[in-house]
């Protein structure tokens, strides 16, 4: 009975010991109560005012937001050219606004506003009904080391700077005025005989920028040779 007496006296002891220790620990920790009393998200209407480019018809455009901090920049698409509205976390935004539509655009270093790149696809062929080979193609003297690009379609974009996206002292609506950044040229070969049964013709134009960067509006350092096709309706026979 001794022993027994004895060893519940030490489990006390022992008990009260831990309990001694982790009251500083119980004591110490702070409770802090979760935010519930207000979004950190808000609504941002979108409005792409075309009266620059009034004829443009995209199927689809695309915003990129890219937050103050540097962090990973967030993308939305809009159905409607006019745009809508989306829900934006809270901050401040750099942003930029590109058609999404065209099959040979393509979106390249979007990681920052200034190397944010659009440019088209590389290609091996001019395109023609025998699929010539570019490389057997002649180019211009001093063209040799150009790459080889698809014709781009039409773009439009616009961008702006530290947008203060907050439902209290911010804007809740930004307004985007898409520009064309692609111009067309009309290209005309004469005095061309036997074109009776030809049915295409394919042409390339060296020493043509190879991109757009639509956060600076700027055209890219680097020079392309675009190839063209065109179609039979197009070619006019004598």
């Amino acid at each position: 009975m001794t022993h027994i007496r004895i060893y519940k006296e030490l489990r006390k002891a022992i008990a009260g010991c831990l309990a001694v220790m982790l009251l500083p620990l119980l004591t110490a920790c702070e409770h802090k109560d979760l935010c519930y009393d207000h979004s950190h998200t808000t609504q941002l209407e979108v409005v792409f005012d075309w009266t620059e480019a009034p004829d443009a018809d995209p199927a689809t455009m695309s915003l990129y937001l890219y937050p103050e901090d540097g962090s990973e920049p967030m993308r939305y698409e809009f159905t409607d050219r006019t745009g809508g509205t989306i829900t934006v976390p809270m901050g401040m935004y750099d942003a930029i606004c590109v058609n999404s539509d065209k099959e040979t655009h393509r979106l390249q270093n979007k990681e920052r506003t200034e190397t944010f790149e659009v440019t088209t696809g590389n290609t091996r062929s001019l395109r023609g009904a025998l699929a010539t080979r570019s490389e057997t193609a002649p180019l211009a003297r001093g063209a040799e080391e150009e790459r080889s690009v698809m014709e781009p379609e039409a773009l439009w974009s616009d961008h702006s700077e530290r947008l203060d996206i907050h439902p209290e002292t911010g804007v809740q609506k930004i307004v985007l005025t898409p520009k064309s950044r692609v111009n067309t040229c009309t290209v005309e070969i004469r005095n061309v005989e036997n074109l009776r049964h030809v049915s295409a013709l394919s042409a390339s134009v060296t020493g043509m920028a190879g991109g757009w960067l639509a956060g600076i509006d700027c055209l890219t350092d680097e020079k392309v040779t675009i190839r063209s096709r065109y179609a039979p309706t197009r070619i006019r026979r004598r």
